[in-house]
């Protein structure tokens, strides 16, 4: 593949010279041309999942075992790919970096979704600014909104659920050698606006069991 962008009388470099050559890259360059080239060939369709998770990459520590690389990163679920990442600084974390991976992405029509640390009402709103809608998981890091969803749901449990009504979905799913059931209940609800969740319309538990 090489071979078709560069003349190599000498064969294939090293892969010590493929690791100089990248080092001297201007990564912040390099960077923006990556992202520009995936905005270009990449169309987001309407309703399309973006999920938005940080990992830390293993083996990525210095020689007394700090400064690790931890990444947040933007998945395009039906096209399988990453749209873009951002380095979490050693001194700070998901929380200031998520808003800059939003500022990034072109995300009208898509559905964001974010696991407990980026349930915050600063990231909704930066969300809802940018014309998507957003599936965030509720935790105790926001007591007042996961009290207010445990009193909703158990209101609605006193009332009974109709197991064969839209609101509620039961699936089993037998792959990866075991047994997985899963349950969700979803409640129209917009009280929680009431608390400074922009546009939130819908309430949602899931259990797993396995």
């Amino acid at each position: 593949m090489v071979k078709k962008w560069l003349a190599l009388p000498n064969g294939i470099p090293s892969p010590d010279t493929f690791q100089r050559v990248f080092a001297r890259l201007d990564a912040k360059a390099f960077y923006q041309c990556f992202l520009g080239w995936i905005q270009a060939v990449f169309d987001v369709t309407e309703g399309q999942v973006i999920a938005i998770d940080g990992k830390t990459g293993r083996g990525t520590c210095d020689a007394q075992g700090q400064a690790t690389l931890h990444l947040v990163s933007t998945w395009a679920t039906v096209n399988q790919l990453t749209l873009a990442q951002v380095n979490v600084g050693e001194k700070a974390n998901e929380i200031v970096a998520i808003p800059e991976l939003l500022d990034l992405l072109t995300l009208k029509g898509c559905i964001v979704t974010l696991d407990a640390i980026g349930c915050q009402k600063t990231i909704v709103k930066q969300i809802r600014d940018q014309e998507a809608d957003y599936v965030v998981t509720v935790k105790g890091n926001q007591p007042a909104l996961h009290h207010y969803l445990k009193a909703a749901f158990a209101s609605a449990d006193e009332q009974g659920w109709e197991l064969s009504s839209p609101h509620y979905c039961e699936t089993l799913d037998d792959r990866h050698g075991r047994i997985e059931q899963r349950q969700c209940w979803v409640l129209a609800d917009t009280q929680a606006q009431s608390l400074g969740w922009r546009d939130c319309h819908t309430l949602v538990r899931s259990i797993r069991a396995n």
